[in-house]
């Protein structure tokens, strides 16, 4: 009897939490004649896919069944007051199920279907604070967006339409324009990058993220100013030290915020994997022996086929450079045995060669 009550109640709790869940505030902009107004540069209003229904003659599925399934969907609005280019802010996700919010930027009359020009059709937005870049609207012209749960999810959100971006991009693709190092000692990161005039013009500030697997935000690490001497040169070297604790496979990105638009560029990025158990057992250690203030060189390659692994480079400082540390684990665990390792000045007909061997537990110089 003590059984059947146990699992009675736990049934119970199990409905009245299932039943619980989309019954929670259900939004006045669930109907598309209620849609919420976006005004330009206005606070974020918050919002909820919560118990949100689907208004299915106001849906035009023949132009969006390629990219979303329609759940629990709401309207929002906005008119430009000028032509060009703005930007949906997508701001604080919090969902149930961890999957986000699904949307879509239309141009057309509210619920006349045959009137929609779909302008983003975006399946499934990531819970970092994201913005989505509209281009070539048109002042004076009513758009409309559809925001939903993406696979039915749960999510209460900020929106806001503005004319700046706020967050990271909705897409990240890495521009590859500046020189990118990321070294684990322990559990210790250090990330230095270089970055060449062309560059410096653009830009007045760089923001670190790091993002673990498996996580659906990545983390804010610090915002480093751009620097300039007292000529007015631009500083070309930067480092930031982090550090971590549990073992993943983490992503550094590094953006470079624009002077007049503060768009976030993607400037590099770098994956590294971290196990506290077998740190130290990847690490080898190369002796310099070069010429000081010199550019030098540091390549890794697979003995194997001789696929170059890694680049790095750098200025040579005698007093502490006098070794060349490089943690080799994400290497190993792609599968990497063996290695060959080239120092050298820049420009050296004459570099010198390492060997080694991961034996399965631990590094070999042979």
């Amino acid at each position: 009897m003590r059984r059947s009550i146990t699992k009675s109640r736990v049934i119970g709790v199990y409905f009245f939490l299932v039943s619980w869940l989309p019954t929670m505030g259900q939004v006045s902009n669930d109907n598309i004649k209620s849609r919420s107004e976006l005004f330009l540069n206005a606070n974020p209003i918050h919002s909820s896919t919560n118990n949100a229904s689907v208004e299915w003659n106001c849906v035009n599925k023949a132009l969006t069944n390629k990219c979303l399934v329609y759940h629990n969907d709401q309207w929002f609005h906005f008119t430009p007051n000028q032509s060009g280019e703005f930007f949906l802010n997508v701001s604080s996700q919090t969902c149930t199920y961890l999957q986000g919010i699904q949307a879509i930027v239309i141009e057309g009359n509210p619920c006349e279907i045959s009137t929609y020009k779909i302008l983003q059709c975006i399946s499934r937005i990531h819970q970092n604070d994201v913005f989505i870049q509209l281009d070539s609207l048109r002042a004076g012209v009513q758009y409309l967006v559809n925001i939903d749960g993406f696979l039915g999810d749960f999510c209460e959100f900020d929106i806001q339409f503005s004319t700046r971006p706020v967050g990271l991009p909705r897409t990240m693709h890495s521009l590859d324009t500046i020189h990118m190092e990321v070294a684990l000692k322990g559990g210790g990161v250090t990330i230095r990058w270089s970055v060449q005039e062309s560059i410096a013009k653009e830009i007045n500030l760089f923001k670190i993220y790091r993002q673990a697997q498996g996580e659906q935000r990545s983390l804010w690490i610090r915002d480093v100013p751009l620097s300039a001497n007292a000529l007015g040169n631009f500083d070309q070297n930067y480092f930031l030290e982090d550090s971590l604790l549990k073992k993943n496979n983490y992503t550094y990105r590094i953006f470079g915020v624009q002077h007049e638009t503060e768009y976030p560029l993607l400037l590099s990025e770098q994956n590294l994997f971290f196990n506290p158990a077998s740190d130290k057992a990847v690490w080898v250690s190369i002796p310099l022996d070069l010429e000081d203030k010199r550019p030098y060189m540091v390549l890794v390659f697979n003995k194997t086929d001789q696929t170059l692994l890694r680049k790095y480079s750098s200025e040579f400082d005698r007093k502490n450079d006098a070794t060349f540390e490089m943690n080799l684990q994400e290497f190993v665990n792609s599968g990497v045995k063996e290695f060959t390792i080239l120092a050298s000045v820049l420009d050296s007909n004459h570099p010198k060669e390492y060997y080694f061997l991961y034996d399965g537990a631990k590094m070999v110089e042979k």
